[in-house]
C-alpha cells in the first residue's frame, strides 16, 4: 500500500534540469514525487534501514513519525550533493500494514519500485552484494523482451541491461535468511536509457 506526495516546485526544477517529466517521456509525475510512503509491519523499520544502508548503499535515517508516533525508515535520494531535489522513500510501521508477502499474494500489491544508483561503481557494488546474499531475482514476465528491462544474474548481463532485480529484502545483520519484506526492485545504473536525469550534469 503506497501513499505519494508530489511537489510541483520540484517538477518545475526538474523540467529546467532537462528531466523527463512529461507523460510522453515515460516518467510522468514520478520525478515530482517528493515522498513515497510504504506501510510495513511493526518492528521492521530497523531491518529495512540496515538493508538500504548496508546492501543498497543509500543514506538512511530511522525516526518517529511526528503525526502518529510510529517508527519509520527513510531513504534519501538526490540532494545538494547531486544538484537535485531530495526524494524520500519512507517505510512507516503501522498496525494496518499488509502482510510482508503481499507482493506474492495480491495482484494489486505486485508493483515494482525502480531505484537509480549514483554511479556505475555504486551500481556494480550493489550487484555484487546482492549476488553474495543470493538476492538476485529473475522476473519471467520480462524474459525475451527489450534488454534494458531484463533481469540479470551475472555482472556482464547487468552491465549490458543497465539494471538487475531483487525481490526479497533481508536484514544483512540477522542470522535469519528469510525476507522481512517482499517488494520487487529494479536497480539501475545512471547510464540506463530510461534514466530521467541528465547524468552529465550531476556533481558526483
Amino acid at each position: 500500500e503506497l501513499e505519494t506526495v508530489v511537489d510541483e516546485e520540484q517538477l518545475n526544477l526538474l523540467r529546467q534540469r532537462g528531466g523527463h517529466v512529461e507523460p510522453e517521456d515515460g516518467a510522468g509525475m514520478l520525478l515530482g514525487l517528493k515522498k513515497l510512503i510504504h506501510k510495513v509491519k511493526i518492528g521492521s523499520a530497523d531491518s529495512i534501514a540496515r538493508f538500504y544502508q548496508l546492501v543498497m548503499g543509500f543514506p538512511v535515517s530511522v525516526s518517529l513519525d511526528s503525526n502518529t508516533g510510529n517508527t519509520m525508515a527513510q531513504i534519501t535520494f538526490g540532494g545538494s550533493e547531486y544538484n537535485l531535489p531530495e526524494q524520500h522513500l519512507v517505510f512507516c510501521e503501522t498496525e494496518d500494514a499488509p502482510p510482508l508477502d503481499s507482493y506474492n499474494r495480491n495482484e494489486a500489491s505486485a508493483y515494482h519500485i525502480c531505484l537509480y544508483c549514483s554511479s556505475q561503481d555504486h551500481f556494480e557494488e550493489v550487484f555484487w552484494r546482492a549476488k553474495r546474499m543470493d538476492l538476485l531475482y529473475i522476473n519471467k514476465r520480462f524474459e525475451g523482451g527489450p534488454i534494458e528491462f531484463a533481469s540479470a544474474d551475472t555482472i556482464d548481463l547487468a552491465r549490458k541491461a543497465g539494471q538487475f532485480r531483487i525481490k526479497n529484502l533481508v536484514d544483512p545483520k540477522s542470522a535469519k535468511d528469510s525476507a522481512f519484506l517482499v517488494l520487487e526492485h529494479e536497480i539501475r545504473s545512471p547510464s540506463h536509457r530510461s534514466c530521467p536525469i541528465d547524468c552529465s550534469s550531476l556533481q558526483k
